[in-house]
């Protein structure tokens, strides 16, 4: 049986372990530094997936993109997101490629990088 890591105290991205579960419970209290407390797996602490608070809203940016409205969720209910590219052009983009920092630039930044190369 492997020792059980302590968690307690620690600082993940953006937040901080307050309370931990009993040996055998996987679930732990943590604070975000925006002040919101949420219950998480300590797995998912472990394996860097426990990183935002919230879910996007209109101003964040990604990358490239900057956030401009919410879209209607597509076929498969994925929640969708109105960006601006930093070359001014508008596309919906999958708020979960965002957060997960897997955009790419716009097919128009794409073109003039090849064009420049």
């Amino acid at each position: 049986m492997t020792a059980r890591i302590k968690l307690l105290g620690r600082r993940f991205e953006r937040l901080v372990v307050l309370r931990e579960g009993a040996p055998g419970d996987p679930l732990c209290v943590v604070q975000y530094d925006c002040g919101v407390e949420k219950i998480v797996n300590r797995r998912d602490l472990l394996a860097g997936d426990a990183k935002s608070c919230r879910p996007t809203s209109v101003g964040d940016v990604f990358g490239f993109w900057t956030i401009v409205s919410e879209a209607p969720r597509n076929a498969q209910r994925n929640r969708m997101m109105n960006a601006r590219c930093v070359c001014g052009v508008i596309s919906i983009v999958p708020e979960s490629a965002l957060t997960a920092g897997l955009t790419k630039p716009c097919r128009t930044c794409r073109s003039k990088v090849k064009v420049a190369a």
